[in-house]
């Protein structure tokens, strides 16, 4: 009753098989559960009588075997973990429900390479599968007999998209024991995949349909059609794929929806059938892998140095294994796609070019001097950790700090409780981005923390409260990470006002505290100092 068939470890697809093989005797192997719900409903009259089986979950257990990158063999076994059903009854029959663990029948496959891709111009494959009796009829899981298919299979590769599709027959027994909307069966699939780095975000649509001539072709009680949306990683012959989709027909063994994970071991997936001729021959051929090196030195008088097939006439690296599909400028040169100076096997970012760096995760990335997620090019603000904008003039920029000449501004003003040097909370988020600016610049040495006050009250006793506030603040950044040794309070009272002390709005602009930068290094660390500031 499973209409999914899972495609074979490596390939692009969670449903739509793959055109092509890749890879020579080299082993693949994979994991793949699936989860379908009420895949077998008893329907009378259009109305749902229960759910013979009301769940499946099938863990299906594969390996491939590649040979030439031109035919491949692969085997899948199904382990039915866990199934349930409501055991509904119609016209007086009850209809048994299958329970517990079980094995399902043996796939087995045979794919055929037979045209490569060029570009998004389609290759071709030919699959054969066959299916052998090894599951329970009586749990849903197998069949009593054989079944048979062969499937032609078309599609293409060019980052960032790739497609596939694939229309076939199936031949298969009608169960006695279910309706008879099973049996042979037309098979078909599409799907689309694109690369938003470095997720592949995939969609797909498969399902059969009735082959007979007394069967409605496409109506939904003999069409399985489902559909399945996932999204898929990749880290060199690993990849991981999540996928769930819903059932959109009423075919028996079309699912209310299914959930499907995936996990597989591919090496060789770089080895084609035009990679695989340029192998050396003999005991030098090591196609298990996308690019051989020779074991033995290189041989000075060779006609090839660095044995990449490429002769070192026409070589514009010979002592670099290279590539044949570069530029002719770059031909038998190292793959660097970006030109950006970096080689794709060290390049983070290889389809966009960036500038070196010492993070391996931003090496050949475009440039971030600050961290912030804004390249430079776009960062009005490019030494300073902020936000992205849609203004030009502010993105990048942090929202209430800036960094100007000799003095961190700041843009809006470090709160106290009145007559008190105790720090507002509402102010730790100002004077979390002073921390961060001064952390994010060890060039500056010496930053002076100075508070004002208004007029208002004896001098004598505004000096002091601005001294108290300043060094409130200059504890507050040592207590978040500034080193104690960049920083000094000051007091100036109401002696260095901003505006005239004439209105309450002019009062509160000169109640303030400022961030003077006192000396720069480029030493960094090694020039920050206690005692006095040296010019």
């Amino acid at each position: 009753m499973e209409r999914y068939e899972p495609t074979l470890p490596g390939d692009a697809l969670l449903a739509v098989p793959d055109m092509h093989v890749r890879g020579h005797l080299v082993p693949k192997a994979g994991l793949v559960a699936s989860y379908a719900n009420g895949p077998l409903v008893l329907r009378q009259d259009s109305s749902d009588l229960g759910d013979v089986v009301s769940h499946q979950l099938v863990l299906h257990a594969m390996a491939t075997l590649p040979l030439w990158a031109r035919l491949q063999v692969g085997v899948d076994l199904p382990i039915y973990l866990s199934q349930g059903g409501e055991e509904p009854s119609a016209l007086g029959t009850r209809f048994a429900s299958p329970s517990g663990a079980d094995f399902g029948d043996v796939r087995t496959d045979l794919r055929l390479s037979l045209l490569e891709h060029e570009g998004l111009v389609p290759g071709v494959g030919l699959q054969g599968q066959a299916w052998w009796p090894s599951g329970a009829e009586g749990s849903y899981a197998g069949a009593e007999d054989p079944r048979y298919g062969v499937a032609a299979v078309f599609g293409a590769d060019q980052k960032p998209l790739r497609y596939r599709a694939f229309f076939g027959r199936r031949s298969q027994p009608a169960p006695s024991r279910l309706t008879p909307s099973l049996g042979s069966d037309t098979t078909f699939g599409a799907g689309l995949g694109y690369l938003v780095n470095p997720i592949w975000i995939s969609g797909e649509i498969f399902g059969s349909t009735r082959s007979r001539v007394d069967a409605d072709l496409f109506s939904r009680a003999h069409t399985n059609l489902e559909a399945l949306v996932s999204a898929r990683y990749e880290h060199g012959p690993w990849q991981a794929t999540l996928g769930a989709g819903p059932g959109l027909s009423e075919a028996a063994g079309t699912p209310r929806y299914r959930v499907v994970f995936a996990v597989s071991f591919a090496p060789g997936g770089e080895v084609s059938p035009g990679a695989l001729a340029q192998q050396p021959k003999g005991d030098e051929a090591k196609v298990d892998a996308p690019a051989p090196r020779p074991a033995e030195p290189r041989s000075a008088n060779s006609d090839d140095r660095d044995r990449d097939g490429v002769l070192n006439a026409k070589d514009a690296c010979p002592d670099q294994y290279g590539e044949t599909k570069t530029p002719p400028e770059r031909l038998g040169c190292p793959l660097d796609s970006d030109a950006d100076g970096i080689l794709d096997v060290d390049d983070a970012c290889p389809q966009q070019a960036g500038v070196s760096s010492v993070d391996p995760k931003r090496h050949g990335c475009p440039a971030d001097g600050d961290g912030d997620g804004v390249l430079d090019a776009d960062d009005a603000c490019p030494r300073e950790h902020g936000k992205r904008t849609e203004d030009p003039k502010t993105n990048g920029c942090p929202e209430s700090v800036r960094l100007e000449g000799t003095q961190i501004v700041i843009l809006q003003q470090v709160n106290f409780a009145t007559g008190s040097d105790r720090i507002e909370a509402s102010s730790f988020g100002l004077l979390t981005e002073v921390a961060r600016v001064m952390n994010d610049h060890p060039d500056i040495v010496r930053v002076a923390v100075d508070g004002h006050t208004d007029n208002v009250g004896r001098e004598a006793a505004n000096m002091d409260l601005s001294r108290r506030r300043a060094l409130s603040v200059m504890r507050w950044l040592v207590s978040h990470d500034v080193d104690e040794r960049r920083l000094e309070a000051r007091g100036f009272g109401p002696r260095r006002p901003l505006v005239g002390n004439d209105s309450d709005e002019h009062r509160a602009k000169n109640r303030r505290v400022e961030f003077q930068i006192l000396k720069r290094s480029d030493q960094g660390e090694r020039a920050w100092q206690d005692g006095p500031v040296k010019p």
